[in-house]
């Protein structure tokens, strides 16, 4: 049985437990509830318990100072808008009201909320306009919005705002406009999370709360993204844009570039970087963070802030040239990128130059015959697999070949040369047996177990040079005599 709501009604109705059992249909030509002030004289009330009601607004709903359509608890209330919806709020569902499903394919024009939604397991897809005073959806619970192609969702204040509990994560889902107000476009107070999707227009800032937050971005955002505290993560995806910032707050979070040129602030802590296609220009800011690059052959720049901060060029295949001191990193898959206040940096699969500066912290070469040269203070160098020359200048160095026939060098000060087993053929250049913290580390190296073993078994005078064997692994000690060799030279 279909119930329809007679025109010109001037009272509201009220859906219970009593009349929801005549037909769950409601079509609704047209309501009209006077304005008294009374904030519980909405124009429809369903206070059935698990009603599963379908409430069809054809025509017109005017609520004036008043809620268009309030439920409460779980009633299972499914109201499809294709009329027009004129109240104080839209819809109301307050704490404790879940399950519920709203299609507006018309309009909804509040003076303060368009939808609030304070249960969990609410959803609402706009096809048509949310407008409203204030903001246009309020969500405190677990919810989903999805504002599908030609829906617009717009507040003179927020178009969206959440304020759940730290258990919360809500969904919003934008493939039409998001028209933000004086505060913004989404707007998030807590440790509530959010899983916002655009691939539509989002206008104004999007600032997010403390709560674990993921964005993906493959639409248009006008304005700044502050993901906030938590440990967040942005995805732009194509040839999305954000015209502001993309910026961190507190909390380990992610950022991975799209197509096109990208400005990314990590803020507090450690973050990670993905720079993508375009010119980017990514600020780590406090934190260790981790830069990996990408190969685009276009320019991008770099800047770790504080803290210990790691360039990774594992995605090149081909040769790039690396120089901390002049804050540059060239290659042809690379371009030329510009790199400031960074400690660390990886090679590629080419054949690299990496030369740290008077702040550089550790190298490491990566695949490839690489040339690893330190900067003034103690540098943890690695070649990795290859054919490598290390040298480590000034400084208390740790130096590690790696797989490979590789060249080692300590330079000045005491340095340790690190070995693992299948080290390869590798030569230390200018070890100094006469200086007690110079070593050579073979914790790693299986086969050699103490100082005992290494004399008995291992170690032999070779012309002028002390030579280690391991199998086919050999370490070439120039110029040392292995009388002058003890266990102090060594760390098993």
């Amino acid at each position: 049985m279909t119930t329809i709501v007679s025109s010109s009604q001037s009272v509201g109705l009220v859906i219970s437990d009593a009349n929801v059992v005549n037909g769950p249909f409601f079509v609704l030509p047209y309501v009209y509830i006077e304005s008294d002030g009374n904030s519980f004289n909405d124009a429809i009330r369903v206070t059935a318990t698990n009603a599963n009601a379908v409430i069809n607004v054809a025509g017109m709903l005017i609520a004036e100072n008043n809620d268009g359509v309030q439920v409460n608890g779980d009633d299972r209330v499914v109201l499809t808008n294709t009329g027009s919806i004129f109240g104080s709020y839209g819809f109301y569902a307050p704490a404790g009201a879940n399950g519920n499903r709203f299609v507006v394919d018309g309009l909804i024009d509040a003076n303060l909320l368009g939808l609030q939604l304070g249960g969990s397991g609410n959803s609402s897809t706009i096809g048509g306009h949310v407008n409203a005073g204030g903001t246009g959806i309020y969500d405190s619970g677990s919810n989903t919005i999805n504002v599908i192609a030609g829906g617009t969702l717009q507040g003179a204040n927020l178009a969206y705002s959440f304020d759940g509990a730290p258990s919360d994560v809500s969904t919003l889902i934008n493939d039409g406009t998001i028209l933000g107000g004086t505060s913004g476009a989404v707007l998030g107070y807590t440790s509530h999370a959010l899983a916002f999707t655009n691939s539509g227009t989002t206008k104004g800032n999007v600032t997010l709360g403390t709560g674990a937050d993921t964005i993906v971005n493959s639409g248009t955002i006008l304005g700044v993204v502050d993901l906030g505290g938590g440990a967040d993560t942005f995805t732009m995806l194509g040839s999305g844009t954000v015209s502001g910032d993309i910026a961190g707050g507190a909390g380990n979070d992610i950022f991975r570039g799209g197509s096109l040129s990208d400005r990314f602030l990590g803020g507090d802590d450690h973050d990670t970087f993905y720079g993508g296609g375009g010119n980017d220009l990514i600020f780590g800011e406090a934190g260790n963070d981790r830069f990996f690059a990408d190969t685009d052959a276009i320019a991008d720049t770099y800047n770790g802030g504080a803290g210990n901060d790691t360039v990774n060029y594992l995605l090149a295949s081909g040769d790039i040239r690396l120089n901390f001191g002049l804050n540059y990193a060239l290659g042809t898959e690379i371009g030329l990128d510009r790199l400031f206040s960074i400690e660390n940096a990886t090679g590629g699969g080419g054949n690299d130059s990496l030369t740290g500066s008077e702040t550089t912290i550790g190298l490491n070469g990566g695949a490839g015959d690489d040339t690893l040269f330190g900067g003034g203070g103690g540098n943890t160098l690695d070649g990795g697999t290859g054919a490598d020359v290390i040298r480590g200048f000034a400084g208390f160095d740790k130096i590690t070949g790696g797989a490979g026939d590789d060249t080692l060098t300590g330079d000045f000060n005491a340095d340790t040369f690190i070995f693992a087993d299948g080290f390869g053929k590798d030569t230390i250049t200018d070890f100094d047996e006469f200086n007690n913290a110079e070593k050579i580390s073979l914790v790693a190296v299986t086969a050699i177990t103490s100082f005992a073993d290494l004399t008995a078994n291992h170690l032999t005078q070779v012309g002028a040079n002390a030579v280690i064997t391991d199998g086919a692994n050999t370490i070439t000690i120039l110029s040392a005599n292995i009388a002058d060799l003890d266990a102090n030279d060594f760390i098993f």
